[in-house]
């Protein structure tokens, strides 16, 4: 099993004059990790863009059906 090593961020705000701490961990990829995964969300977001489409190009044929 491999570890992972992570960047951390710390940032503090007032919210309603408290203060509120978050933190934000990112994991330190290799180059090649990077990518793999950037095409793998890439992926993912055209199944979804195209599922949208074709649910609009869908919907529009049937108004001009009905209108025609």
């Amino acid at each position: 099993m491999t570890t992972k090593t992570y960047a951390k961020e710390t940032k503090t705000a007032l919210f309603q004059g408290k203060p509120i701490t978050v933190t934000h961990l990112t994991p330190m990829l290799s180059p090649e990790e990077r990518a793999k995964i950037k095409r793998e969300i890439e992926h993912q977001l055209y199944d979804v863009f195209i599922k949208y489409a074709n649910t609009e190009n869908h919907r529009e044929n049937q108004e001009n059906c009905i209108a025609g």
